[in-house]
Formats: C-alpha cells, structure tokens, sequence
C-alpha cells in the first residue's frame, strides 16, 4: 500500500459521535504497520528514515489523544503533511494553539485563524518564536536544523 492510499485510510475513518478512540487507534495501528514497512522497502533503515517515523508515530499519537472530535477531523487533514514534511514542529503548532505548550504562556503566536493557515507560515511563525530545542530532542535537532538552513 502506498503512503497515498494509507493517507486515505487515516482521512476516511467514520468521525461521528458515535466515534471510538479504540477503533480509529486501531485502524491506524494497522496502516501505521503498513506505512513502516513501505518506508522500510523503498528507503531503508537509515537514521533519517528512522526520525521520519518516529514524527509520523508522535503526531498519529497526538490526533488520538485529542478529545475534539470535530476538530480531531481538521487536525487529521491538517496532519497529512506530516507524511512528506516534518512532522514535530506541526505537532508544536497545534499544542501551542490549544495551550498545551509548557511555553504558551511566554510565546503566544498562533490565534484561531492561524491553526488553519498554510504549513509554511505555522512552521516560520515557529522557527522565528521558539528555540529550536523545544520542538526536538537533541538528535532530531540537529537534523531539523541543517534541514532549516539548507532551505
């Protein structure tokens, strides 16, 4: 299965009331299994390749964890990019937003409007508001940041 259809899986789960945490975590335990094997097959298991899932697993958790469920549905086709792009600091984004940022209260960047606006402005509001070490631990910062000054 490739990551397009796995991304369909995770955006087509039934998000109604009668709406089960136990359910969609297991249906993304199953398409998580997949994805892993996917990037095993076509990108090895290099250090890189290990980061990226363990993004894709932090924001997955993190959706799961959500109690909104109407809002878990835009955070879900929000955290589609995370498949492609770094995940963490997307993660940092949302927690900052609803306030679950232990620095929210020294950084207050993002309002509503701003949870819905592009990838690249929630990243460049994070890259110019926060050091870089709060969105990572010391392995993923220093990939995170030779990716930054590369682009």
């Amino acid at each position: 299965m490739k990551t397009k259809q796995i991304i369909e899986v995770l955006r087509s789960t039934p998000l109604t009331a009668q709406f089960s945490v136990e359910s969609f975590s297991r249906e993304i335990q199953l398409s998580r299994s997949r994805f892993y094997t996917i990037v095993k097959m076509e990108y090895g298991t290099t250090p890189e390749c290990l980061i990226r899932r363990r993004r894709l697993e932090c924001i997955i958790e993190w959706i799961i964890s959500y109690p909104e469920i109407s809002t878990k549905a835009k955070l879900l086709d929000l955290a589609k990019i995370g498949f492609f792009h770094d995940a963490k600091p997307l993660i940092s984004a949302f927690k900052l937003f609803l306030g679950e940022h232990p620095f929210q209260s020294r950084y207050r960047l993002l309002d509503s409007d701003d949870l819905f606006c592009s990838y690249n402005n929630i990243i460049n509001k994070l890259w110019t508001g926060l050091p870089i070490e709060m969105l990572s631990d010391e392995h993923e910062t220093n990939i995170i940041s030779q990716q930054f000054i590369t682009t």
